[in-house]
C-alpha cells in the first residue's frame, strides 16, 4: 500500500513547479542569445555563427529538459487530485482537472483500456514481443477494467477516479504493468469507489 506522506504530491508538485519556472526562464535567456547572435551574424557571420549553433543547440536540450518537467509536473497534480485535494488554488491543478473534466481526452482514456482488454483477449492468438503489460494479469481485471470504460464513456466518473485512471495507465510502477493481478483489483476497486465521487469536496 501506499506509506508516503500525505504531503508528499503537494511537495513534488512544488518542486515540479519551481523547475519549470528554472527552465523557462533558461529558455527565455537563450532565446535572447539565439538573437543577438543573429543580429551579429548579419554584421560578423565569424562571431554570430558560433553563438547561434550554441543557443541552437541549448535550446534543443532545455527543450527536452522542458518536456520532462511538464510530466513530472502533471505526475504530481494527478497524484493530489487523486488524493482529493486537487481543489488547491494552483494554477496547474486546475488546468489538469479541466483536461481531466475534457470529454474528448474522457473518450481516449476508455479508448486506452478498450485496446488493453483487447490486446489481452487476443494475445494467446497473436502474441507480441515484450508486451509492456502481463496479458494475464489484465485478463483477470478485465471484468473491472470493462466496468470503469463503461463508467467513462457514460461520463459517471469523477474527477479523482479518472485522476487514478491516469496514473493507472501511465505510470511505470503502475500494478497495471506488475504481476499482481491481486494488487491491480485493488486499485481498480479504489477507482470504482472514487467515480461515485465520494469522500471529498472536490471529487467532481
Amino acid at each position: 500500500m501506499n506509506s508516503r506522506s500525505p504531503k508528499m504530491p503537494q511537495k513534488l508538485l512544488t518542486v515540479a513547479l519551481t523547475r519549470c519556472d528554472a527552465v523557462l526562464l533558461r529558455l527565455w535567456v537563450v532565446a535572447l542569445l539565439h538573437i543577438a547572435g543573429l543580429v551579429l551574424w548579419w554584421r560578423s557571420p565569424q562571431v554570430g555563427a558560433p553563438l547561434v549553433a550554441g543557443a541552437v543547440i541549448a535550446e534543443l536540450g532545455l527543450g527536452v529538459w522542458w518536456l520532462l518537467m511538464i510530466q513530472e509536473r502533471r505526475g504530481a497534480c494527478l497524484g493530489l487530485i487523486a488524493e482529493g485535494r486537487g481543489a488547491l488554488p494552483l494554477a496547474a491543478l486546475a488546468r489538469e482537472r479541466a483536461r481531466l473534466a475534457s470529454p474528448r481526452h474522457q473518450a481516449e482514456l476508455a479508448r486506452s483500456i478498450a485496446r488493453l482488454i483487447t490486446r489481452a483477449s487476443n494475445w494467446d492468438v497473436t502474441p507480441t514481443a515484450r508486451a509492456p503489460t502481463d496479458p494475464r494479469v489484465v485478463s483477470d481485471a478485465a471484468p473491472e477494467l470493462s466496468e470503469i470504460e463503461r463508467q467513462i464513456e457514460a461520463g459517471d466518473i469523477s474527477v479523482r477516479a479518472l485522476a487514478l485512471v491516469e496514473q493507472l495507465l501511465c505510470s511505470p510502477t503502475s500494478p497495471l504493468y506488475g504481476d499482481d493481478a491481486g494488487e491491480l483489483k485493488r486499485e481498480l476497486g479504489r477507482v470504482r469507489y472514487l467515480a461515485r465521487g465520494t469522500g471529498a469536496p472536490d471529487s467532481r
